[in-house]
């Protein structure tokens, strides 16, 4: 990859797509900052970043890498719809899933502690309501980024 070309090659993009910095960041959920070193050289993205900006700007990773802006994705703005509806989808999914862990963990503790009303009782019941809201949460976390992982890999 020649580091170089890759740089002018996402100013060239951003450009071309009529985008300021922020906005290209905003679209890939990295900061200005991210964009402006990638295009001065100091950092680059890394394939999966690459991979969003090619739905951005309906180019392949070759093309981005190569400068190769002849050859364009089909469909853009179709892709770049779906593409943020599929990760808007997982994200809501594990925030949810979050969400029921944080429920189910103060209501252990709340029941059992009601329940037996004793101090001893109160922490085994916190402790208790801890430990499923971070396994519950945990669980769902990996089943969402597994499930994430596994549709990239049909795209």
């Amino acid at each position: 990859m020649d580091e170089n070309n890759l740089s002018d090659n996402i100013s060239i993009l951003r450009k071309q797509n009529n985008m300021s910095q922020e906005v290209l960041a905003e679209k890939l959920n990295v900061s200005r900052q991210a964009v402006s070193n990638w295009e001065t050289n100091k950092t680059q993205p890394d394939i999966s970043t690459l991979t969003r900006m090619g739905v951005i700007f309906g180019k392949n990773i070759d093309n981005i890498v190569r400068g190769d802006f002849s050859m364009t994705l089909d469909n853009k703005k179709e892709q770049v719809d779906n593409y943020k509806v599929y990760y808007d989808k997982y994200a809501v999914a594990t925030g949810l899933f979050w969400a029921i862990s944080t429920f189910l963990s103060i209501g252990i503790f709340t029941i059992v502690g009601i329940i037996y009303n004793s101090s001893k009782v109160w922490i085994i019941a916190g402790i208790s309501g801890l430990c499923t809201f971070l396994s519950f949460g945990l669980i769902m976390q990996a089943i969402m980024t597994l499930k994430r992982k596994e549709a990239d890999k049909q795209e």
